[in-house]
This record gives structure tokens, sequence and C-alpha cells, in this order.
């Protein structure tokens, strides 16, 4: 497991996918503190060809 924090950037409108992707970014640095494990947000990029 690579550990990445998909970013939801293909999610369409008003979608499951994309409400569980905003959902779950809200949730990540709560889950992070719980479960003990560093969450880097500092550098945060995609690319794609």
């Amino acid at each position: 497991n690579s550990g990445i924090v998909h970013a939801g950037f293909d999610a369409l409108p008003n979608t499951l996918k994309a409400k569980f992707n905003v959902e779950g970014a809200r949730l990540m640095p709560e889950l992070a503190k719980l479960l003990n494990f560093r969450l880097q947000t500092k550098w945060c990029a995609s690319f794609m060809l």
C-alpha cells in the first residue's frame, strides 16, 4: 500500500464517490491522530498524463 490519500479529482459531482472523497479528506487528520500515524499534507500534488 502506497499510503496515498486519493484527491478525488475525477469524481463526478453529486455522486457517492464525490461525497466520500470530501468526507474522507475531512476525517483523515482525526484518523491519523487516533491511529497514531503521520499525515503529511504540506506537499500534496498529482501528476497525470
